[in-house]
């Protein structure tokens, strides 16, 4: 009996050069799905009209990809009016993000991932092309036989905007990619390894509350000015760098607070393993995945008391209104100098929940209910 067939809609953003949650999130669970035995085959589908995917599955780093590439040098767009099985073949289930592939084999099952709703909540953020895009998407999740997303606010979210029926969400989870690299130096000369710091790590769209966050930390510079303390920005640099870093330097902390950009896997790890606290006091999160990476590397965790972060971090880190400037400065504090009962044990535990092995769990167990 011949196996049946996953196709996974994701190949465009695995072989994305610079790569951040969403891509990470793919790269792993497929590499997952693939180390598990499995009864069914994988295939991963990618749109290259410009041929930007082709030079990047010859990269070493890729190599892994090469058996189960499917490319299409057809434009995505036309994916939006013409079946899918025109560009990849007949499948009998699509792993969708972003778009909602149209069938000939009724028959065909769709699993959509839905990593945040953040288009809803902030459409300001984005642009018009890009709000309709995944306006369509997820208008069209009524329509999938399966919708996973990757926390529980999530499904509640798509529950409040969407209406979705329940019993077909599943909540798969969401994880963080440990650094393999443990040098003792950091690659980015903007890091001073000889000073304390406390790090954010993630994009600057306004719901990051970076602001608030910076003025937290000033606040907490400022009631103990004994303490040397950094705190850096990690993350590429978007139409909002100007404004923030103006801010900061207005502000007499030009040098206390360093933009670094997007940094190396190595900074990163870095940061992780020498940051007196990784700060993400965000107005809304779909998941928080540095949350989870700070439990992971045990530093402890400043985060927001909403969304997601709470669902993460209550009981495990430090909870501060995003809101509320002293708030954060007085989580700041308490992360910095250790005054708050960090448990341990769950902050392992939490990294083991949403560490990659189960996810793909979920995700496998997903596909086979699909498979039925």
């Amino acid at each position: 009996m011949e196996m049946k067939k996953v196709c996974l809609l994701n190949g465009n953003l695995i072989l994305r050069k610079k790569k951040t949650g969403v891509h990470l999130f793919h790269e792993n669970v497929t590499k997952g799905l693939l180390s598990r035995k499995r009864e069914y085959k994988i295939v991963s589908a990618c749109f290259d009209f410009k041929g930007v995917c082709r030079k990047r599955i010859s990269e070493k780093e890729n190599q892994w990809m090469r058996p189960v590439l499917i490319i299409s040098r057809l434009p995505k767009i036309f994916a939006y009016i013409i079946p899918i099985e025109l560009f990849f073949g007949k499948n009998d289930v699509y792993i969708c993000d972003g778009l909602y592939p149209h069938t000939i084999y009724k028959s065909a099952k769709k699993i959509c991932i839905v990593h945040d709703l953040m288009v809803r909540i902030y459409p300001e953020n984005y642009s018009v092309i890009r709000r309709i895009y995944l306006n369509m998407y997820y208008r069209s999740l009524k329509k999938a036989d399966y919708v996973a997303c990757v926390s529980e606010n999530t499904k509640k979210d798509i529950i409040r905007f969407y209406g979705i029926d329940e019993s077909k969400i599943k909540v798969i989870k969401c994880s963080y990619v440990e650094s393999k690299s443990q040098k003792k130096c950091p690659d980015s000369r903007l890091i001073d390894g000889n000073r304390p710091f406390v790090f954010y790590i993630g994009d600057m769209r306004p719901n990051k509350n970076l602001k608030n966050t910076m003025m937290g930390f000033m606040d907490f510079c400022k009631k103990n000015p004994s303490e040397p303390v950094r705190m850096y920005l990690a993350g590429s640099w978007n139409k909002n760098y100007p404004s923030l870093k103006k801010f900061a330097e207005e502000r007499g902390f030009g040098d206390r607070i360093i933009f670094l950009g997007y940094i190396s896997d190595n900074d990163k790890s870095y940061l992780y393993r020498h940051g007196k606290a990784v700060l993400l006091v965000s107005e809304y999160e779909g998941f928080g995945i540095p949350i989870i990476e700070g439990f992971r590397y045990g530093i402890p965790v400043v985060t927001g008391s909403c969304s997601s972060m709470k669902e993460l971090g209550e009981g495990a880190a430090v909870l501060a209104d995003p809101y509320d400037i002293s708030s954060i400065s007085r989580g700041i504090e308490k992360a910095y100098f250790k005054e708050y009962g960090f448990d341990k044990k769950l902050a392992e535990k939490r990294a083991e929940e949403y560490s990659f092995p189960n996810v793909v769990r979920l995700t496998d167990e997903v596909i086979k209910e699909a498979l039925k």
